[in-house]
């Protein structure tokens, strides 16, 4: 009899894929009962899983309801195998070509901030990038939008979680998430991350939530165009995807 070739299964890896099949299957998410019905496994058992995949960034928990989370298109986009339609790297390019800044796409992951596409990066921030793609999110102007547009609990939760031990940065970060809420973006200094640089961060909405935001940096220094310049140009380039009722369906799949 011919030895069979194919790969083995395994339990755990087989459920857990089961897991993200099921939190496709309704936009709105699946409760852990749910989930726990549709892949016919204990409710203990789904917890766990469900809380590690969350962390890991494969889910996203809102409100008690499971989704797929930004993970997989991270994973697929730094693999160059993108199937995910998009603000796009045509529309970052434009808008390097048109300011002369890096332009960056960014989505949240657990407590960090991702690049998942970037255009017109210095060849030290290219560098900080493909070395450590996760960031903190308050390190970088696309992450403290992410950060602001946060459900007010978790945020806050985030936010006393991570600073409690210096209460001077704390209130001040939390100021800032409320000018970036108040005007829908951040501008200035990019962050700690990178303190030589300055940076224009907008949000992007998917049926009324922010799935991810798009950043203009440049250095602080010697820049070809002002804040304000750069403010103008996103503004226009992400009309369609700033509105929080809006349909920007086109985003995200």
């Amino acid at each position: 009899m011919a030895e069979d070739k194919r790969r083995p299964h395994h339990r755990a890896v087989d459920r857990i894929a089961a897991l993200l099949g099921a939190a496709t299957t309704d936009p709105r998410g699946l409760t852990l009962t749910e989930l726990a019905r549709a892949i016919d496994a204990p409710l203990s058992s789904v917890q766990k899983l469900a809380y590690g995949l969350v962390a890991s960034g494969f889910l996203d928990e809102r409100d008690g309801r499971y989704t797929i989370g930004p993970l997989s298109a991270v994973l697929e986009r730094r693999s160059g195998r993108n199937s995910v339609r998009d603000f796009d790297r045509d529309q970052l390019d434009a808008l390097h070509a048109r300011t002369g800044a890096g332009a960056l796409l960014v989505v949240r992951i657990g407590d960090d901030a991702v690049n998942i596409e970037s255009v017109g990066l210095s060849d030290a921030a290219a560098f900080a990038d493909s070395t450590r793609w996760r960031h903190p999110l308050p390190s970088t102007a696309g992450g403290r939008v992410l950060l602001a547009y946060m459900p007010e609990r978790p945020r806050r939760e985030w936010v006393a979680e991570n600073l409690r031990d210096d209460p001077e940065r704390t209130m001040a970060l939390l100021d800032e998430l409320d000018a970036i809420r108040s005007g829908g973006v951040a501008v200035g200094p990019s962050g700690p991350l990178r303190p030589d640089l300055e940076s224009v961060a907008v949000p992007l909405f998917r049926a009324g939530e922010v799935v991810a935001s798009v950043a203009l940096t440049q250095p602080r220094t010697g820049a070809g165009r002002t804040l304000d310049e750069l403010h103008d140009a996103l503004m226009e380039a992400t009309r369609d995807h700033r509105t929080p009722g809006g349909d920007s369906s086109t985003f995200r799949e």
